[in-house]
């Protein structure tokens, strides 16, 4: 996947998932074996992880919109900052494209 390709991968993701408030749709962008390491001293969350938490932070901040201020993508890894908390790093491989239907 080419640098401009996952740019529009995290865009979209951020798009569906966050602000069309759409926790099904992580199946779309997360592979199924999926790990978010968030501290060496918490297990790494799951895709399914992910899904509850997205719901939860919805339901305590039910009017946030996410604003991505930068998109720094090389090779297979991307990073994206945000106005708020710390940076978020990963790698692409944990987004996949979606499956057509």
């Amino acid at each position: 996947m080419s640098t401009e390709e996952n740019k529009a991968l995290l865009r979209r993701y951020i798009k569906e998932v966050w602000d069309k408030q759409n926790p099904a749709a992580v199946d779309e962008f997360l592979a199924p074996d999926y790990k978010r390491h968030r501290s060496p001293t918490i297990e790494p969350l799951t895709r399914d992880d992910q899904k509850q938490l997205l719901t939860k932070f919805r339901a305590a901040f039910p009017d946030i919109q996410l604003t991505v201020e930068e998109i720094i993508a090389e090779d297979d890894r991307w990073h994206f900052a945000r106005p708020y908390g710390p940076p978020i790093r990963t790698n692409s491989w944990v987004l996949r494209q979606p499956v057509k239907k």
